[in-house]
């Protein structure tokens, strides 16, 4: 049987954080994160910058004392804008990147999934949403593009298909999605998608 396996090795909280991004070539760019962990965080770019390039981060949230200044390396960019990356913070940044993350796992009940979302998936499960919560969830761009596609339900490869190119980055948004109980392993939920697509920003 073949599976998805689950691309996390750390938490990851899907929670906007404004940040500056400065490259040691020289410059900066303003960038909010759409997810933030004590391993790494994920912004966008005005323009593509190689993998591997040396990065300074300043991140601060409205909940939580700061700013946190972190140093570290783009692991990964998107081959076409916008120009969405991770980046992998340095082993002397982990210190303070731990502290900022249980200040805003605190602030934000709930967000933190860790330990919540399954190793991995079989290629032949049927992925369907769950009826949203009461309140307007936080979604980051990736999770909005999963359910967009996603629909009243797929089996996880024809999703895979539906997303295409996007589906390596979107894998991230799946697990978390799993994690946060927005997703589950189970038969088409019409009503639920319909509920989703009140809430998702319109497509352009």
């Amino acid at each position: 049987m073949a599976f998805i396996e689950n691309p996390r090795r750390a938490p990851r909280a899907p929670v906007r954080c404004e940040g500056r991004v400065a490259l040691r070539a020289g410059g900066y760019f303003p960038s909010p994160t759409s997810d933030y962990g004590p391993r790494g965080c994920q912004v966008e770019s005005p323009q593509a910058v190689p993998a591997g390039m040396r990065v300074f981060v300043e991140l601060k949230n409205e909940r939580v004392p700061g700013p946190v200044e972190l140093s570290g390396r783009v692991a990964w960019i998107a081959k076409a804008p916008p120009w969405r990356m991770g980046v992998a913070f340095d082993e002397g940044s982990f210190g303070a990147a731990d502290v900022f993350f249980a200040l805003i796992t605190a602030a934000y009940p709930g967000i933190d999934t860790t330990g919540q979302s399954p190793d991995r998936i079989p290629e032949d499960a049927p992925l369907a949403p769950v009826p949203p919560p009461e309140f307007s969830p936080a979604l980051s761009e990736d999770e909005v593009l999963v359910l967009a596609a996603l629909g009243p339900g797929l089996l996880a490869y024809q999703l895979r298909a539906r997303l295409g190119d996007t589906f390596e980055r979107a894998r991230h948004a799946i697990f978390a999605l799993l994690g946060r109980h927005y997703l589950a392993i189970g038969p088409p939920a019409p009503e639920a998608a319909a509920a989703w697509l009140r809430l998702l920003p319109p497509r352009s």
